[in-house]
């Protein structure tokens, strides 16, 4: 389910917005998607793409002040991953 958030808050981020993300601004967007994937598919990364991916939407959060709504919404789109990555009783895909 984290996948999914963080797929659509990026492709809407890259794509769906008018004015998409440049320079740090991008690189948080990516950075964001990767620690998800991460995090979804390697359950021995778990813990620390939970607080990769926080960190990192809290990051996209302050740079929405400087870049607009593409960077506003992956930012709070990793702060719900981050919340459902560090669930109890979810499994990865392995």
């Amino acid at each position: 389910m984290a996948v999914l958030v963080m797929a659509v808050a990026v492709c809407l981020s890259l794509w769906g917005v008018s004015d998409p993300p440049s320079g740090i601004g991008l690189v948080s967007v990516v950075a964001l998607a990767g620690a998800t994937v991460a995090g979804a598919v390697r359950p021995g990364l778990r813990r620390w793409a939970r607080k990769m991916v926080f960190a990192l939407g809290v990051l996209a959060c302050v740079l929405g002040f400087r870049y607009g709504v593409a960077t506003l919404l992956p930012g709070i789109a990793g702060l719900v991953a981050a919340y459902l990555i560090g669930r109890k009783g979810v499994r990865g895909v392995d």
